[in-house]
């Protein structure tokens, strides 16, 4: 399957990565999760699929999240389309699973998440620079230094 770039992409459920050269050897891929009402707005985000140092997981609807097996993750980016309910929810379920992630919220977050359920918010009609602008300012590492994924709370291990 080829995106809309022509770059070659393997969809293992909706995990889709980028197969291509790495922009640096010592670099991993920032792992992102992108939630998604529909497919349909999938489109205006492409690019991210096609850049090599991300590697997406994409849940269109709050049901496709919570099935969802996903080990680690850098930033969650919630589209505010799922609804006031489904934002809230899926932003509590990732602050749960992944403490250490950065929740970037498409459109606008208030009202309807808490100020400690969302580290920043970018309007849905950003341009591409605009949103990889706001992912490294959202992770510092970027790219290719230190840890890029967080792995969820209950895989660690206890004393």
């Amino acid at each position: 399957m080829l995106d809309l770039l022509g770059v070659e992409l393997i969809e293992v459920g909706r995990q889709q990565v980028s197969i291509g050269a790495s922009k640096s050897i010592n670099s991993k891929p920032l792992s992102l999760l992108l939630i998604e009402a529909n497919s349909m707005q999938q489109s205006q985000r492409g690019w991210l699929h096609a850049d090599p140092t991300y590697c997406v997981t994409v849940a269109f609807g709050i049901r496709e999240f919570f099935l969802l097996r996903v080990k680690a993750i850098a930033l969650a980016l919630l589209s505010d389309s799922l609804g006031q309910s489904a934002l809230r929810d899926v932003a509590q379920s990732v602050r749960q699973q992944w403490p250490m992630a950065k929740i970037l919220i498409l459109g606008r977050a208030v009202p309807a998440l808490d100020d400690n359920l969302y580290d920043d918010e970018i309007s849905q009609s950003s341009k591409q620079k605009e949103i990889r602008d706001m992912i490294e300012k959202l992770t510092p590492t970027f790219p290719g230094h230190g840890l890029h994924a967080f792995v969820p709370q209950k895989m660690r291990a206890t004393d």
